[in-house]
C-alpha cells in the first residue's frame, strides 16, 4: 500500500511486484497513512479529512471508504491506533492545535 502526494493509494502485491489497484483516496494530498488490522487502514489529508478503509477481497479487491472527520480546522500530521482488550479501537489524532481521542468497535 502506498499514499501518493495527488490523492491516489496503490495496492501491490510484495510477491510479484504487481500494482493490484489504484484508487484516488482523496481530492488533496495525503498526509498520513496507518494500517489498524490487516484489512483497515485510516488516511489524514491535507484538509483534515480523516477516513476509515476497509480492503474488501471477494473476486477482485474493493475500498470501503468511511469518513470519521470532515475538513476540520486541523490537519492531522500523525494518527496512532491501539487496540484494547475488549477489541475497541482507540484512535488518537495529533495536530499542532489539537488532539481528538475516538474510540470504534470494529466489525468481523
Amino acid at each position: 500500500m502506498c499514499g501518493q502526494e495527488n490523492g491516489l493509494i496503490t495496492i501491490w502485491d510484495l510477491t510479484t511486484m504487481s500494482e493490484i489497484k489504484k484508487e484516488l483516496a482523496t481530492d488533496t494530498k495525503i498526509v498520513k497513512m496507518l494500517f489498524c488490522s490487516e484489512s483497515q487502514f485510516i488516511l489524514a489529508d491535507l484538509e483534515g479529512n480523516v477516513y476509515l478503509f476497509t480492503i474488501e477481497n471477494y473476486f477482485w479487491i474493493k475500498l470501503k471508504k468511511d469518513r470519521l472527520f470532515e475538513k476540520s480546522n486541523s490537519v492531522f500530521y500523525d494518527v496512532k491506533v491501539h487496540t484494547l482488550q475488549t477489541a475497541v479501537e482507540v484512535i488518537v489524532l495529533c495536530s499542532l492545535e489539537q488532539v481528538l481521542v475516538a474510540t470504534y468497535k470494529p466489525k468481523v
